[in-house]
């Protein structure tokens, strides 16, 4: 598989705080959580299901919800 590089340049700070509010260094857990969530809800808000990470399996089916 070839290497993707992307950058990215943010409009606002990055904040993937420690549970004490400390932000020392950019958590990447917290950064791809995010991603995550704001693509399943773009995916939902166009009508189509996005997997649920709590399901067993997940079946893919591009259809459109009517």
């Amino acid at each position: 598989m070839p290497e993707i590089k992307v950058t990215f340049n943010t409009i606002t700070p990055l904040w993937t705080g420690d549970a004490w509010g400390k932000c020392n260094e950019l958590k990447l857990t917290g950064l791809i959580g995010s991603l995550r969530w704001w693509f399943e809800a773009l995916v939902r808000e166009m009508g189509y299901k996005a997997c649920d990470s709590t399901e067993d399996k997940c079946q893919i089916e591009i259809k459109r919800k009517s």
